[in-house]
């Protein structure tokens, strides 16, 4: 999830081609925004939220999340997400390749389209890939262990995700503590 504060933060993370992620059930937003943008988009199997907020955010509309805890939310090792970890990744990259495809005014890339390109990158590029998704994935389960109290589990994969992109790591770190 994203650490929106400003809309400063919103524009940033839009200049950098970042997915926007909300959880849902807290959102409070004009209906006809959704509407007016095509609501949720089928070909997201895994990750049609990140989709949805990142083009609501692309036409202007502001996003901020406050500091006040009003809601729990459940982390669990069966949620769609956490099921389904590593397309979740792949899709949040097809994302961002749509969202450098509206900036330069030229159609989205089709997922078929978006394999192709991605499984075409040079070995060096894909293995980097790997490696990111590896610590990312690595890090939820950290935190998934953690929150189950096995602390052992929970220490070691995040040992393993900092050691594979510790700056991934230790920015979530920063911003959850």
């Amino acid at each position: 999830m994203c650490h929106i504060k400003t809309p400063d933060d919103l524009n940033r993370l839009l200049r950098r081609n970042e997915p926007i992620g909300l959880l849902a059930p807290g959102v409070l937003i004009h209906r006809q925004t959704i509407v007016d943008i095509g609501g949720y988009r089928g070909q997201f199997r895994v990750a049609p939220d990140l989709d949805l907020w990142t083009r609501v955010a692309e036409q202007g509309h502001l996003i901020l999340i406050q500091d006040a805890v009003l809601m729990k939310y459940r982390l669990h090792s069966a949620s769609n997400v956490s099921a389904n970890d590593t397309l979740h990744l792949i899709e949040r990259e097809w994302i961002k390749a749509g969202m450098c495809a509206r900036k330069e005014r030229k159609s989205e890339p089709s997922w078929e389209m978006f394999l192709q390109q991605w499984n075409s990158a040079p070995l060096l590029t894909r293995l980097n890939r790997k490696r990111k998704m590896m610590a990312k994935h690595l890090y939820r389960r950290a935190g998934q262990a953690l929150l189950g109290r096995r602390w052992f589990r929970g220490g070691y994969d995040l040992c393993l995700a900092t050691l594979l992109e510790p700056k991934y790591v230790l920015s979530r770190l920063q911003m959850q503590l």
